[in-house]
C-alpha cells in the first residue's frame, strides 16, 4: 500500500470517529445528559488533536520510501508527549480526591493510548 492510502484510511478512521462522537454527543444533549455530553466533547477533542498531529507527522516525512518508519516515529512522538501533562494531573487528582477529574483525565488518556492502538495496527498491516 501506498503513502496516500494509508493516509486516505487513517484518516477516514478519524474522521468516522469524530462524526460518531459527534452523532452520540447529539443525542445526549437532547436527553439533558450533561455529563456524559461533556466526558463525550472530551474524547471528541482527544481525537481531534491526534488528527492534528497525524498532519503534522505527515509534513516531516522526507523520504517517500521510509515512509513508515518517519511516519511511526514522528506520530508516536505525541502519544508520548502530549499525555505527560494529563498523567500528571491525574496524579494531582488521587491525591486531592478530586473523582471528576480523575475520571476526565483517565477518559483523556484512555483515548490517546485508543488511537494509538489503531494506528499501530494499520500501519503494522502495512506491506510494503
Amino acid at each position: 500500500m501506498t503513502l496516500s492510502t494509508f493516509i486516505q484510511n487513517y484518516k477516514q478512521t478519524l474522521t468516522d470517529e469524530i462524526s460518531n462522537l459527534n452523532a452520540q454527543s447529539e443525542q445526549l444533549k437532547i436527553e439533558n445528559r450533561d455529563d456524559e455530553y461533556n466526558f463525550n466533547r472530551v474524547e471528541n477533542n482527544i481525537v481531534e488533536i491526534f488528527d492534528q498531529m497525524f498532519e503534522i507527522s505527515l509534513k516531516k516525512i522526507k523520504d517517500e520510501s521510509n515512509w513508515k518508519t518517519e511516519l511511526t516515529t514522528s506520530y508516536l512522538s505525541f502519544f508520548n508527549k502530549i499525555p505527560t501533562a494529563w498523567h500528571t494531573n491525574l496524579e494531582k487528582c488521587k491525591v486531592h480526591g478530586l473523582e471528576d477529574e480523575i475520571f476526565i483525565e483517565t477518559l483523556k488518556i484512555n483515548k490517546a493510548e485508543t488511537i494509538k492502538t489503531m494506528f499501530l495496527t494499520m500501519i503494522e498491516e502495512e506491506k510494503i
